[in-house]
């Protein structure tokens, strides 16, 4: 999906109760779509004929199924920094390894949530230009983690999150991708992944 000049953001913002019923018809027809089908069948035409709408509908509300995928990411990464700010604060009190191991299952929530959905949006997100809203709750959910270290005095803390939040995006997506069903054993491995890496020497760390 090239990069284009289209309009990404949102033609009008729902207010009426109707209105903000037909937003959410469109966005959850195209989520069917992306879990069913993925980003190559995907179209307006579809969209709409999915979501029971016209075509002029959609496009009252999204000037392109670019615009459409661009609100789902930021959804998805919504509910991502909501998992991991919740998880940051519930780690009072705990050990490492038991904030560590909140940490890794805040990560993987969405992915057990809406597997194939988060695969093919994660994607999409590659390939289309960002918001800043988007940009801002990524900075949000990395400082979720940072957080978290530098309450355990974790030394470098900022290249710390940042590798760990890389490594669990990876291990997780990848698991993801290949139809894992329990994600039970992925979240120890991790656990026990990120938690060797924080225990090893920082000079390791960074050479």
């Amino acid at each position: 999906m090239a990069k284009t000049s289209l309009q990404l953001t949102p033609k009008k913002i729902p207010i009426q109760t109707r209105s903000k019923a037909t937003v959410e018809v469109i966005l959850q027809a195209t989520a069917h779509i992306l879990e069913s089908g993925g980003l190559a069948i995907l179209t307006t035409n579809l969209i709409a004929e999915r979501a029971g709408v016209s075509v002029g509908s959609v496009y009252q509300y999204f000037p392109s199924k670019e615009a459409i995928l661009i609100e789902l990411v930021r959804r998805m990464r919504q509910d991502l920094c909501e998992d991991l700010e919740e998880a940051r604060d519930s780690i009072r009190g705990l050990g490492l390894r038991e904030a560590v191991e909140k940490m890794v299952r805040a990560s993987a929530a969405h992915h057990i949530r809406a597997p194939r959905r988060v695969e093919v949006l994660e994607y999409a997100e590659l390939e289309l230009p960002m918001t800043t809203e988007i940009e801002a709750l990524k900075r949000r959910s990395l400082s979720a983690v940072l957080f978290v270290l530098d309450r355990y005095d974790i030394i470098d803390a900022p290249t710390a999150a940042f590798d760990l939040s890389a490594m669990c995006k990876g291990v997780i997506g990848a698991q993801a991708q290949i139809g894992c069903k329990d994600f039970e054993p992925v979240i120890r491995r991790l656990t026990d992944a990120v938690c060797g890496y924080l225990l090893g020497a920082p000079d390791e760390r960074n050479s």
